[in-house]
């Protein structure tokens, strides 16, 4: 009985001190929304539940109340927000982010997609929480193969299909499978957000993608008979992440090479040395005629490399 009764006081203790630091960071930010923010905006939110407090809508990044973000892999958080992110139509993207502040200062996606300093910010003994206007630019710039040297190799071919890594969604559309490990730690991807020189200007180019030290497999629409072109985007270095009993792990790793095996319909089609540029980069990929089947087909990759992106081009 004594310890039941000390355990009770314990978490009585726990309790409130956990109710008294909500109450000291999501309180006055509640107050200061209601105030200050039209009723009904929509705030992007990976920190607190604003709606039951202001009225707001609230976008939670984690798929806590909003089904655009559930079915991303646990390991893989970020980059399943970003590609959730990406799916929206720009018209539902909400004008405001909520975030912790070591939320923000943790993430390097998180810090682009917020725009200038905090329009508030809590005072508390906690990680306190921190009110953006939101930018979302940066989802929408890497849609496409971007360098000089892939479009042309792609010329006046018409795309046929193209796969999104890291996007689950996309990712099983395509029947896609991959295996990547460090001993036996299960390595996933991460958003990368870097520079690209084109002869405009540079322009900052934001992608998920995964380190794969084993291999990909995945399904493609094509059509029979024709050389299959496949643009593969990779970047060096990129973010390992993995999840221990410990905990997230987390650490860049450089490939300055890529080694590829390429298999069409289980036949070998290509060896590939490819090097790679700090920073992004694009190569380019070929699949002969008599491997590519009429409707799909199934296309796998083996070796140490770097995806992020998937087109392709008859």
């Amino acid at each position: 009985m004594l310890l039941g009764l000390l355990s009770t006081a314990r978490f009585a203790a726990v309790y409130a001190e956990s109710g008294g630091d909500m109450w000291r960071r999501e309180i006055p930010l509640a107050a200061w929304i209601r105030a200050n923010m039209p009723a009904g905006v929509a705030i992007a939110n990976a920190a607190t539940s604003v709606e039951y407090l202001t009225g707001h809508r609230n976008v939670n990044l984690h798929g806590v109340t909003s089904p655009d973000f559930v079915g991303n892999r646990t390991a893989e958080r970020e980059a399943g927000v970003f590609e959730s992110l990406g799916r929206l139509p720009s018209s539902e993207r909400p004008g405001f982010l909520l975030l912790t502040r070591s939320g923000h200062e943790g993430s390097e996606l998180l810090r682009a997609l917020a725009d200038g300093p905090p329009l508030f910010e809590t005072a508390s003994f906690g990680d306190d929480l921190l009110l953006f206007r939101a930018r979302w630019d940066i989802l929408d710039r890497g849609r496409d193969p971007i360098l000089a040297e892939t479009m042309d190799a792609a010329g006046a071919l018409q795309e046929v299909d193209r796969l999104d890594v890291c996007d689950a969604r996309d990712e099983a559309a395509h029947g896609y499978r991959y295996e990547s490990r460090r001993g036996e730690i299960l390595l996933a991807g991460s958003v990368s957000i870097g520079p690209v020189p084109l002869p405009t200007g540079e322009i900052t180019l934001a992608d998920a993608g995964r380190l794969i030290v084993g291999g990909e497999s995945f399904r493609v629409r094509t059509r029979g008979g024709r050389d299959l072109v496949v643009v593969l985007r990779s970047r060096t270095p990129v973010v390992a992440r993995a999840m221990r009993a410990q905990g997230g792990l987390s650490a860049p790793v450089e490939v300055p090479e890529m080694g590829i095996l390429l298999r069409a319909g289980g036949r070998e089609v290509a060896r590939l040395a490819l090097p790679n540029r700090p920073g992004w980069n694009e190569h380019v990929l070929r699949v002969p005629a008599d491997a590519v089947s009429d409707a799909t087909t199934d296309l796998a990759l083996s070796g140490r490399y770097t995806a992020f992106h998937y087109w392709f081009y008859q």
